[in-house]
């Protein structure tokens, strides 16, 4: 029987942290990590199965059917049949409140965009997510058949990957509401 590992391609953002990133480093078909990234940065993950052998075993008698993954909403991801790619674009784990003061002194928590449209006052606080970083579990599972007997076998790989929140954008985001108030 064969042994099931992956292979991990990365594009993009794919290092956020030394620590976590040499978690991530080294033989990406054995490593329990995939590359770390912050939520929001455009970045790609591709993952493909493969096969190894032992030496009574002949690759010609094996073929990979089909690669599937448990999804997480915090991640975009393309299904080819063999490979799986993931991206960013899914929603954030992350939960950061801003309120502000409206028309007619109410105070509303509402994203910076409600915000705008209903032509706030002011800035009155933003409260930054109380977690910086999310560990997801990626199950892949890898369909692989024995081409003699038509036998279809599946095996799970898990993987971890570390999602950041990254403050400058909002921090700044806050100074552009200071500044955008009409106070």
């Amino acid at each position: 029987m064969p042994t099931v590992m992956l292979n991990v391609s990365a594009t993009g953002t794919a290092s956020v942290s030394t620590d976590d990133y040499q978690n991530y480093e080294g033989d990406a078909s054995t490593n329990p990590y995939l590359p770390p990234v912050y939520v929001g940065d455009t970045y790609s993950i591709t993952v493909s199965p493969y096969l190894i052998f032992d030496e009574n075993e002949s690759s010609g008698d094996w073929q990979i059917t089909d690669l599937s993954v448990s999804s997480s909403p915090y991640f975009v991801y393309t299904d080819s049949g063999t490979s799986v790619t993931i991206q960013s674009g899914g929603d954030s784990p992350f939960t950061d409140y801003f309120t502000f003061l409206m028309p007619g002194n109410l105070l509303e928590v509402l994203s910076p965009q409600d915000a705008r449209d209903g032509n706030y006052e002011t800035l009155i606080s933003w409260t930054p997510p109380s977690d910086s970083d999310v560990a997801v579990i990626h199950t892949f599972t890898v369909s692989y058949q024995y081409s003699y007997t038509s036998t279809n076998y599946s095996s799970d790989i898990n993987r971890t990957q570390n999602l950041y929140f990254r403050y400058t954008p909002y921090i700044n985001l806050v100074k552009q509401l200071v500044d955008e108030g009409s106070f």
